[in-house]
This record gives structure tokens, C-alpha cells and sequence, in this order.
């Protein structure tokens, strides 16, 4: 899946804010959303301490 398609996939998914207003069923956009919130994170930080 290339870039392009991700972002077609999550403009159903995000609202403007970014925000995930649905959990998708098919693989290919439960991909694309995971890939999503990947950049959400700073490598490093551990957010559970």
C-alpha cells in the first residue's frame, strides 16, 4: 500500500482533527490506520512511566 492509498483510506477513518472516529474491518485499512497512529508516537518515550 503506498502513501496515497493510506491517506484516501483514513480520509473515511479521521476526522479533520486527526481523530479515528471508526475502527475499520478490512485489513488493508486496519493497516493503514495502525501505520497512522505509528507517527503519533516519539520513538524512545516510554509513555507508561
Amino acid at each position: 500500500m503506498n502513501i496515497s492509498e493510506s491517506e484516501e483510506i483514513l480520509k473515511s477513518i479521521k476526522n479533520a482533527d486527526g481523530i479515528i472516529i471508526r475502527w475499520p474491518k478490512k485489513k488493508e485499512e486496519k493497516r493503514a490506520v495502525l501505520e497512522y497512529l505509528i507517527t503519533k508516537f516519539e520513538k524512545g518515550k516510554n509513555i507508561l512511566s
